[in-house]
């Protein structure tokens, strides 16, 4: 009997070891949705092939006030994605650098200004998508070893319906 308490012990204190804290600002890259201490706050709401969407219905103050939304590949945190409206773009150009510590690859595509940082240390990307002529803002801060997993998904996918077309 002691032996089974204590075996019962040891799964719940490494089940325990196991989970991570959820901060919506920096979200736990490449954790499996089992192991985000909170996840009871992250709402699904839309699946596209393999990719699944998810809110957070808890606290967080982000600074555009805009949507964010957290993907999961296979049931692990990919991306972080922030929608908002009506930005003040030349504030947040200017507070960038202090906050990634280091100055972004900038580029231009029609009325987008596009910002990037690379975190190749941490294996994670983030690209900021600022709409001059709307004031629109799109970023996505991603976790870049799951990029491969989806062009692999995308992939088998491809070759599963062109197998099984009639």
């Amino acid at each position: 009997m002691r032996v089974l308490i204590v075996f019962i012990l040891a799964i719940v204190a490494s089940a325990q070891a196991w989970a991570v804290d959820f901060d919506c600002h920096a979200p736990p890259f490449g954790a499996a949705l089992f192991e985000i201490e909170g996840r009871e706050m992250l709402v699904e709401y839309a699946r596209r092939g393999d990719v699944a969407y998810y809110h957070y219905e808890g606290p967080c103050d982000y600074p555009s006030g805009g949507e964010i939304s957290y993907a999961f590949v296979d049931d692990v945190l990919f991306a972080r994605i922030v929608d908002a409206e009506d930005v003040d773009f030349e504030a947040a150009r200017v507070m960038s650098p202090t906050i990634y510590g280091k100055r972004p690859r900038e580029s231009r595509e029609g009325d987008w200004i596009i910002l990037t940082w690379n975190f190749r240390d941490k294996g994670i990307k983030h690209k900021l998508k600022y709409n001059v002529a709307t004031r629109q803002l799109k970023s996505a801060l991603y976790y870049e070893p799951l990029r491969e997993r989806i062009r692999a998904l995308a992939a088998q996918r491809e070759i599963f319906d062109a197998l099984t077309a009639p």
